[in-house]
Order: structure tokens, then sequence, then C-alpha cells
């Protein structure tokens, strides 16, 4: 299960229909550059964290989904501790992401897509990217009081699915 099939499955879940809380994902409105590159990614952070920051306010909790490293939050001009923001990094072995990432570079091949950053000639320039941002982003959750980093290496979707809930569901609480 990726990012984008976990983000669905939660926001669609009916344990949180009547609870206020909101779920946003980094690339929900579909205008992702290629590989979600350069300022727009932090750019789309600091969007996401404002409308968290108001719905707090309003009295409503938010779920950011997406590659946000824990510091372009904290260092956000919108963070406050008031706001109860928890990270967690969902981690997979090198060795899936590598075949994640050349998966992803031969289907937008086949279906003629045209993304450099994930053609075969450049997918392992791509793997090396992902990967040291996979690390960098981890280190740094764990470093963080309020990171939680959950191995997924051995999970089923389902189990991956309920692990996230339950998190989610202890933490709204606090």
């Amino acid at each position: 299960m990726g990012k984008t099939t976990l983000y669905e499955s939660l926001r669609t879940n009916p344990t949180f229909k009547d609870k206020s809380i909101e779920f946003h994902d980094m690339d929900e409105r579909g205008d992702v550059p290629q590989a979600g590159r350069g300022p727009w990614r932090a750019y789309r952070a600091q969007e996401l964290l404002h409308n968290a920051a108001t719905a707090f306010a309003t009295g409503s909790s938010s779920i950011l989904c997406g590659n946000i490293k824990p510091h372009e939050i904290i260092e956000s001009e919108y963070f406050s501790a008031d706001l109860n923001i928890h990270f967690l990094c969902l981690t997979l072995p090198s060795k899936v992401i590598r075949e994640r990432t050349l998966k992803r570079a031969q289907e937008n091949t086949d279906k003629n897509i045209d993304d450099s950053s994930f053609s075969p000639e450049n997918a392992e320039q791509a793997l090396v990217s992902i990967l040291h941002f996979a690390r960098i982003t981890e280190v740094s959750t764990r470093n963080q009081a309020k990171g939680h980093v959950l191995d997924t290496s051995n999970l089923s979707p389902a189990e991956m699915h309920d692990k996230v809930i339950k998190l989610i569901q202890v933490l709204n609480t606090l």
C-alpha cells in the first residue's frame, strides 16, 4: 500500500466520519510538478500547515499526508506548539523503494507519460534522491519528541492501515 492509497483509505474510513478530523494529501489537487521537486513541495507543506492551524482554531484536527520533513513544519511561521503536531514516518526497506521506483519509471514509459525524472534513463538518479529523502525524513522524525516511525516492511496493507488508524485515535485524544 502506497501513500496515496493509505490516505484515501483513512480519509474515507467510517472510524473518522463523525470526528472533527480533516485529511489532506500533498498532491490531492493534482498539481504536482515532476517528482514534486523544488520549492513546490515546501510551499505546499506550508499551505497545508496554515490550513491545519485555521482548522485547529475551530476545533478540528488535521492529518497531513505526504513527503514533509519535520523541520519544514517546525520552522514554519504557522507552527505553534499548541497545535499538538505529531509526525509519522512510514518506512520501507531500500530494496522495496528501489523496486517501486523502477516500476513507476517503467509504467510512465508504458503510458507515454513525459516525466523525465522517472524515465528509465533517470530512474537511478531519482532512486538515489528518493532514498536520501526517505532517510533524512526518518532520522528527522525519530529526533522529534512527537515523532513516530512505523516500519511497514512486514505489514500487510490491512495491518498497516489498522496500525495507523489506532495511532491516530490515540493521538487525537491527547
